[in-house]
C-alpha cells in the first residue's frame, strides 16, 4: 500500500476523536441548559448559556462572600439538569455554660456548627437551637436558618427539700427544668424558691416546702386545699387569705401545722347603731314690721330634733354576738319653726253712705243682730252706751272696743258690746249689728267688717281666732 494511503488510514481516527473533543468541551458555553439555583433553601428551575457555576452566579446577580458556600466550586463545568447551591454566610450566636460568641458560618446543621468551632456534645450535655432544646432526629428546615446556639453543660446545685438535702446536676436553663429533668415533682401548693422559671446557675441552691393537706372554711366556703407553711398564719398567707382589722382564725396563727387541720376564718365587723327618739320643734310666732296686717310668711323652717342612744353591735361571720350600750347622743338639735306675723297697716278707702272712709283692717265675720226686746227690753252694753242702730256688740280680743266699723248694708256702727263668754269661744269671729226695737232687722250672714280708722295701736291681735 502506497505510504499516503497508510498516512490517511492512520491519521484520520485520530482527527475525528480531536473534533469530537472539542465539541464536547465547547458544548456546555454554546448550548442552552435547564438548571436548578438553590439560595439559602430558596430553589429556582432557570435557562442558562453559562458554562461555569461562576458564571451563572455573574448572571444571576449573586456576589459570594468570605465565608459563603458553593456547591459544586465556581470553576466548575455546568451540565444540563444540574443543581447549584448556594449558602450565603451569618452570624451564628453561641453561648456555651453562658458566655457567648459570635460565629460566621453558612452551616445550618447544630452539631457541624458545633465541630467548625471545635466543640462536640457530651453525655448530660443539652443543646438548644434557636431556644429549643436540640433532638438529634430533628430535620432542619432549610427556610428557618440557625441563629442561636446554647450549649449548657451539666451544673451542680443543691435541693432542700423539706428535710432532705440532695447534690444533683442538670444541663436545664431553669430552675423547674432542672427539677423535672432529676424526677423531683412538685404537687399543688408546694412552695418553690427560687420560683421555677429562674436560671439555673452553678452552685444554687433550691429550696422546696411541701404542702399539708388541710382543710380551709373562710368567707362562707369550705375547700380542701394543699398548703405550704409551717404555721396557720403561713398557709392562710399561701392561700391568699388575709385577716383584717379584728378577724381571727382558729386555731390561732401561731399554731403550727398539722396535716389534716381544720382552718377556721371568723370575719369580724362592728357597727354602732341608734335607737332614735324625736324631739317635736315648736311652732312660734313673731311680728314681722314689712309684711302688711293680716298677711304672714315662714321666717325660719322648723325641724325636729333627733335623740340616739348608741349601740355598738359585733358581728363574727354575719351573727351578732354582742351588743354594748353607750350614752345618749343630740343627734340633731330641734330647730323653733317661726312664723312672721305682718304688722304693717296699710290705710285704705272705702265709700259709706256719710262719704269715704279709711279703713286699716277687713275681717270675715258671722253677722247677726239684736234689739232691747231680744235683751228682756235692756238696753244697756258692755261700755254703758245705749243699745240702739250704730252699737255693735264683738268679740273685744279681735275688734278692740270703741273702735268704728261699716258693714255694708248696715252702716257705720262703733263696738261698745259683746256676747256670753261660752259664744265667744264657740264663734270668736262674729258681729252682732244692734237695733233699736222700732228699726229692728234680723242678720244671719257672712259678711266683710271694716274696721275704720283712728287705729287702736298696741290694742288689736296680730293673729285671729280660728
Amino acid at each position: 500500500m502506497p505510504l499516503r494511503l497508510w498516512h490517511l488510514v492512520l491519521v484520520l481516527p485520530m482527527l475525528l476523536l480531536a473534533s469530537l473533543a472539542a465539541a464536547l468541551l465547547l458544548a456546555p458555553f454554546v448550548l442552552e441548559k435547564d438548571l436548578t439555583l438553590v439560595v439559602d433553601g430558596q430553589a429556582l428551575s432557570l435557562r442558562s448559556r453559562a458554562g461555569l457555576v461562576g458564571q451563572l452566579l455573574a448572571e444571576q446577580g449573586i456576589e459570594l462572600q468570605p465565608g459563603d458556600l458553593v456547591e459544586p466550586g465556581v470553576a466548575s463545568l455546568l451540565f444540563d439538569g444540574q443543581q447549584v447551591r448556594v449558602s450565603f454566610a451569618r452570624d451564628v450566636l453561641l453561648g456555651v455554660d453562658g458566655v457567648t460568641r459570635i460565629l460566621r458560618s453558612p452551616l445550618n446543621d447544630p452539631l457541624a456548627l458545633l465541630a467548625g468551632a471545635g466543640l462536640a456534645l457530651a453525655p448530660g450535655d443539652a443543646l438548644f437551637v434557636n431556644g429549643q432544646r436540640f433532638d438529634p432526629a430533628w430535620t432542619m428546615d432549610p427556610a428557618s436558618p440557625l441563629t442561636r446556639l446554647e450549649l449548657r453543660r451539666p451544673q451542680p446545685f443543691l435541693l432542700q427539700d423539706g428535710d432532705n438535702l440532695r447534690n444533683l446536676r442538670s444541663s436545664a436553663r431553669t430552675v423547674g427544668e432542672a427539677l423535672l429533668e432529676n424526677g423531683v415533682a412538685l404537687r399543688e401548693g408546694d412552695a418553690l424558691h427560687p420560683p421555677a422559671a429562674t436560671s439555673l446557675v452553678a452552685n444554687m441552691t433550691l429550696q422546696v416546702r411541701r404542702a399539708l393537706p388541710l382543710t380551709l372554711h373562710a368567707d362562707g366556703a369550705s375547700r380542701p386545699l394543699r398548703l405550704p407553711g409551717e404555721t396557720v398564719s403561713e398557709a392562710l398567707a399561701a392561700a391568699g387569705v388575709q385577716l383584717d382589722g379584728e378577724d381571727y382564725s382558729i386555731p390561732p396563727g401561731d399554731t403550727t401545722l398539722v396535716a389534716g387541720m381544720q382552718l377556721r376564718v371568723i370575719r369580724v365587723h362592728e357597727e354602732v347603731v341608734y335607737e332614735r327618739e324625736t324631739l317635736p320643734h315648736r311652732t312660734l310666732t313673731q311680728a314681722d314690721p314689712d309684711l302688711e296686717l293680716d298677711q304672714r310668711r315662714v321666717l325660719q323652717q322648723g325641724q325636729d330634733g333627733i335623740r340616739g342612744l348608741p349601740q355598738r353591735v359585733r358581728y363574727e361571720n354575719g351573727v351578732e354576738v354582742s351588743r354594748e350600750r353607750g350614752e345618749v347622743e343630740m343627734l340633731q338639735e330641734p330647730r323653733d319653726h317661726i312664723i312672721g306675723l305682718g304688722s304693717k297697716i296699710v290705710l285704705r278707702s272705702i265709700n259709706t253712705p256719710q262719704g269715704p272712709r279709711q279703713y286699716w283692717r277687713v275681717l270675715r265675720m258671722k253677722a247677726t243682730s239684736y234689739h232691747p226686746g231680744s235683751q228682756g227690753n235692756s238696753t244697756a252694753t258692755a261700755t254703758g252706751a245705749f243699745l240702739r242702730k250704730g252699737v255693735v256688740a264683738s268679740n273685744p280680743k279681735v275688734i278692740p272696743y270703741g273702735t268704728e266699723v261699716y258693714v255694708e248694708g248696715y252702716g257705720v256702727g262703733s263696738m261698745e258690746d259683746t256676747a256670753a263668754a261660752w259664744y265667744v269661744r264657740q264663734q270668736p269671729m262674729f258681729i252682732d249689728l244692734g237695733y233699736s226695737d222700732a228699726d229692728y232687722q234680723p242678720w244671719s250672714k257672712w259678711v266683710d267688717v271694716y274696721l275704720l280708722t283712728p287705729v287702736p295701736y298696741g290694742r288689736f291681735p296680730l293673729t285671729l281666732p280660728g
